[in-house]
């Protein structure tokens, strides 16, 4: 799967940081971007689930979301 941005994201200096913005995929495709709530609240609903690709433009690959290195652990306890 490709990364929907590309590297000319660059920040200014001294500015403020954006909020992250992950993607997910969805029938082999990519969806988002999504915030960290959006993303959480379709947890429940089983639309993410361990297994769910996902990326965030730290990361230089799409892992599974339960795999995902940056993954923030809060939402890792979302899955239990």
């Amino acid at each position: 799967m490709t990364n929907p941005a590309d590297s000319s994201n660059e920040r200014a200096p001294n500015s403020v940081p954006a909020p992250v913005e992950w993607f997910y995929a969805l029938a082999g495709q990519h969806a988002g971007p999504v915030s960290q709530a959006e993303l959480e609240n379709l947890i429940p609903g089983g639309a993410i689930t361990r297994e769910t690709l996902v990326w965030i433009a730290e990361m230089p690959d799409w892992k599974p979301a339960a795999n995902a290195s940056l993954y923030p652990q809060n939402l890792l306890k979302c899955f239990t």
